[in-house]
Formats: C-alpha cells, structure tokens, sequence
C-alpha cells in the first residue's frame, strides 16, 4: 500500500511539474500577431473578479479594455461579457457597463450574470453562445484553463485573444502561474465530478453549484 501511494504522489508531482512547464512554454511563446475578422464570431471577455461594492479588479478591466480593443478592429461584431453577482451587482453587467462607455452599442453585447469559475463561465453562457464562434479573451496565464473549459462545456472556441497582464511583476506572474497550475487539475476534477453527477441523475442545480 505505501509503495502505491509512494507512486501515485511521484506520477501527481510529475503531472503537475509537466504542467507548469506547459504553461511557462504557453506564455512565452505565445503570439503576438493580431486576429483577423471573423464574421459571425463572438468575442467572449472572462470576468476577472470584482470588490464587494462593485468596483471591477484590475484584471477585469484591461480584460474588457482588449475585448471592445478587438472589436474596434472589426474582428467580430458582438461582445459577451460573463461574470457573476457580489451581493446584487454582477461582474458581466459591470463589464458591459465599461465597453458601453467606451462606445459599443447596446445591441452588440450580451451578458452572463451568475458564474463564480471558469466553468461556470462557459456552462451559464452556452444559451447565448451554443451555436456562435467564440474568440476568448483573458490573460495568457488563463488562456489554456478557459480553452479546455469551454471546449468541456461544448462551445466552439475558434482563437484565443490575450489581454495584457493586470500585474507584470516577476513576484506576480510566478504566483499566478503557480496558482494556475494547481487550478488545472482542480477544474479537471470538478468537471468529472460534474459529468458523472449527471450521468448518476443528480439534478443540474445541485451540480452545478459544485463548479463555484
């Protein structure tokens, strides 16, 4: 039984290593060439947390500030903003609040107002987003977990935009990389948990609340 155990925390450290490595590679090589128009795409700005009084975090912002950024260069037509309530103010409403003050209309964005993850973003934005070509954006660090997360939830995530870091200390990146890196394994878990939960009939409300 100890060596079982010995082995499983060896092949554990060595998936997690492999994985921060991946995401150190991910961020240093990732491109820098701008998107080309995609007619018909939807450009999907992840929340990136907000103060209890409503004021967006910083990460928030500039993910915001890079999304009306694209649409302003006519990638795509529509904005989607997703990100849930602290108390009765939500994140996706106070995103879309900012694009609408920089000048994007009313009629091109859309709002998500309940997630409090990653997969909660994409699973409470799939009734507005089911059949549309979605380009991502967030912070590169972030990038893969929210990829992998949509393509879970079975949206269709065409390109990956990256918004520039909220903090570009070395301190920084290397916490939100290592965070990164756990959290992961943490989604993967959470969506298994989630799936076998439906497949056993336990009620979406219930499962659902286990992707906080």
């Amino acid at each position: 039984m100890g060596r079982i155990l010995t082995r499983a925390m060896c092949l554990g450290l060595w998936a997690w290593a492999l994985t921060l490595g991946a995401l150190v590679a991910f961020q240093t090589a990732w491109p820098l060439s701008p998107l080309a128009p995609m007619p018909g795409a939807v450009i999907v700005v992840l929340g990136g947390g907000m103060d209890p009084d409503g004021r967006l975090h910083r990460s928030s912002t500039t993910r915001v500030d890079a999304g009306v950024a694209l649409w302003r260069a006519g990638v795509a037509d529509r904005l989607h903003f997703s990100g849930g309530a602290r108390d009765l103010v939500s994140a996706g409403e106070r995103m879309a609040a900012r694009a609408r003050a920089a000048g994007v209309p009313v009629n091109a964005i859309t709002t998500e107002r309940q997630s409090q993850s990653t997969l909660q973003n994409a699973l409470f934005s799939r009734p507005t987003l089911r059949d549309a070509s979605i380009i991502l954006v967030t912070e590169k660090f972030h990038l893969p977990r929210a990829w992998a997360s949509f393509q879970a939830m079975g949206l269709r995530p065409v390109a990956w935009a990256a918004a520039p870091p909220a903090r570009a200390t070395l301190a920084s990146r290397t916490r939100v990389t290592l965070r990164e890196s756990l959290a992961v394994w943490f989604n993967l878990g959470r969506w298994g948990l989630w799936r076998a939960a439906g497949a056993l009939g336990v009620k979406n409300a219930t499962r659902d609340s286990w992707l906080h």
